[in-house]
């Protein structure tokens, strides 16, 4: 498990992973800087409660009953997505949200990673040295 997450550390998106149960087992700094909170407070927490995310219209999106998981379960391709979500500051962002399922078979407790940026955030590539 810790070599997957460690393809993921530095990421420049906000990545995590959770379990089947939604747990949160792996934060980076990039969710860190994105939402306020730390590895440290979210990992073991439910990803639901943590990002509170909503549907562009305002409707809960990220719940106990988590859409994305049961496309998982049912084997359903999961497109991109964008989401509100809570951060610490009060605030919501706009991000959009990639998710990588993790196969069973790979007898992992990591069920799927997401992967989450801000769209109206630019990027620019670092100066050459």
């Amino acid at each position: 498990m810790e070599e997957l997450f460690q393809i993921f550390t530095n990421v420049g998106d906000a990545s995590f992973a959770v379990d089947s149960q939604q747990r949160i087992l792996f934060w980076n700094a990039a969710a860190e800087n994105l939402v306020g909170l730390s590895a440290e407070v979210t990992i073991g927490q439910p990803c639901w409660e943590v990002l509170q995310g909503k549907t562009v219209g305002g409707r809960p999106f990220c719940r106990p009953d988590c859409p994305v998981l049961h496309a998982r379960q049912t084997n359903q391709p999961m497109r991109a997505f964008d989401l509100l979500v809570s951060t610490s500051a009060q605030e919501t962002l706009l991000t959009n949200v990639s998710t990588i399922f993790v196969p069973p078979d790979l007898r992992c407790p990591v069920a799927l990673i997401h992967l989450q940026r801000c769209p109206e955030t630019p990027f620019h590539w670092p100066d050459p040295a």
